[in-house]
């Protein structure tokens, strides 16, 4: 399927933090396929952070903050056929239904299970099925490349900022520890971070923690600078957009999610 120079897309996502950064490579492959396009993204509004200074990106919208009829009608509303172009990277009814909605061509994931998906498969052009033992994110979103046939972007892109606010005090050698991660089931246990902070600060390493505001978070974590008085901790003091400079110019990064 080839679609001729669109000048505006909508992709639209639904899931967290994590996937939506994996999104990046899909709306790469697309702008460069289609450089004067408007890549649109309809996404919550806890996930804007993530695509912070994305070159590809024209405009951000959000999900309506409350789940209400009215605020789902006029974000309908305001979609209504308005792209050249929509792709549902999720396959809720939810997001399918906006792609169905906003796009005059219609991509979408439909579910393994066809027969729960029969009215997507109907009303999108074009459907990509999402089975259970999936590929990685990235590769899946880039699927959509072949529908399009256009060469696919191999390259995540982090948010950015022109004007980080990074502590001056960094030293060369340094290292950034996430300690906690968003889904508990993936947290490391205490004594495990408690070994590694000694062994980097023995071995010179200047450790620099970085994480949310959450007040679980912060009681953890204000509880291991009691410990060792040298950790620099920034968390829930810096934008995601900031830490990116922050990750980058760090000598190791260790995070369990």
């Amino acid at each position: 399927m080839t679609i001729l120079q669109p000048t505006r897309i909508l992709v639209i996502t639904q899931r967290y933090l994590g996937d939506t950064l994996l999104i990046t490579p899909l709306l790469s492959s697309l702008k460069a396929a289609y450089p004067n396009v408007e890549i649109d993204v309809l996404l919550p509004s806890s996930n804007l952070g993530i695509l912070a200074g994305n070159p590809d990106i024209h405009q951000c919208m959000i999900f309506p903050v409350k789940k209400g009829f009215i605020q789902f009608c006029n974000l309908l509303y305001n979609l209504w056929n308005r792209y050249d172009l929509a792709i549902s990277l999720q396959t809720s009814d939810r997001t399918t239904l906006y792609a169905i909605i906003a796009g005059k061509t219609r991509l979408g994931f439909i579910d393994q299970q066809r027969s729960k998906a029969w009215w997507k498969k109907l009303l999108l052009h074009k459907s990509l099925i999402f089975p259970k033992n999936h590929d990685h994110a990235i590769i899946e979103n880039l699927k959509f490349c072949e529908l399009l046939k256009i060469q696919p972007v191999y390259q995540v892109t982090p948010p950015s900022t022109e004007n980080p606010q990074l502590p001056k005090h960094l030293a060369q050698n340094y290292a950034v520890l996430h300690i906690m991660p968003q889904w508990r089931f993936k947290q490391w246990h205490t004594l495990g971070w408690q070994q590694l902070i000694e062994f980097l600060h023995e071995h010179n390493y200047q450790i620099v923690l970085s994480g949310s505001g959450q007040k679980e978070e912060q009681k953890i974590l204000h509880n291991l600078q009691q410990q060792y008085p040298y950790l620099i901790d920034l968390s829930g003091k810096l934008s995601l957009a900031e830490l990116t400079p922050l990750i980058q110019n760090a000598k190791l990064f260790i995070g369990p999610d």
